[in-house]
C-alpha cells in the first residue's frame, strides 16, 4: 500500500513542477507586486496575404464568412469582418498596436470595456475599429470595421 502512495505522490509532484514554470524564464517586476513573473509569450506574426492588404491579420486567424460583409464603390469602402483564432486576446491586442502603425495607421484610442479590447485607428479619411474578445470554445474573436469616405472629415457611421 505504501508503494502505491509513493508512486502517486511522485506523479503529482512532477505535474505540479511542470505547471509552475512552463517556459523556464522569469523576469523581474520592480518594487511592487511579486518579485518575478513569467516572461511574456513571443509576438504574433502577420499573415503574408491578409484579406485586406492595408490591415494586418495575425497568423492563425481565419475569416468567419457567415458573419462578415464588405462592399466598395469608387472612393468608399465598408468592411465588417469577423475573424476567429486561438491566440491570446492580449497578445492579439499588442499585435494590432504594433502592426497597424507599421501600416501607416495612427492609433486614435485604446480601451478595455467589459473584457473586450477596443482599438481605433485613423489613416487619412479612413477609420478602423478593432474589437478583440473572448470567443466560444477557447477562441479569440476579432471584429474589424473599416470605413472610407471620399468626402473627407469624419468617417461614415457604421452600418449595424
Amino acid at each position: 500500500m505504501k508503494r502505491r502512495h509513493g508512486w502517486i505522490a511522485a506523479v503529482v509532484l512532477v505535474i505540479v513542477a511542470a505547471g509552475c514554470d512552463s517556459n523556464g524564464r522569469m523576469i523581474g517586476t520592480g518594487n511592487s507586486g511579486p518579485d518575478t513573473v513569467p516572461e511574456p509569450d513571443q509576438s504574433l506574426v502577420a499573415q503574408a496575404r491578409p484579406p485586406l492588404p492595408d490591415v494586418p491579420l495575425p497568423v492563425g486567424y481565419t475569416l468567419t464568412e457567415g458573419k462578415s460583409r464588405s462592399m466598395a464603390v469608387p472612393g468608399v469602402r465598408m468592411v465588417d469582418h469577423w475573424y476567429s483564432g486561438r491566440e491570446d486576446k492580449w497578445a492579439t491586442g499588442r499585435f494590432y498596436k504594433r502592426q497597424m502603425v507599421a501600416n501607416q495607421w495612427t492609433q486614435d484610442s485604446d480601451r478595455m470595456v467589459r473584457g473586450d479590447i477596443e482599438l481605433d485607428f485613423v489613416k487619412g479619411r479612413e477609420r478602423a475599429k478593432i474589437t478583440i474578445s473572448d470567443g466560444s470554445w477557447w477562441t479569440t474573436d476579432i471584429h474589424l470595421e473599416v470605413y472610407l469616405s471620399a468626402t473627407g472629415g469624419s468617417a461614415a457611421a457604421p452600418v449595424r
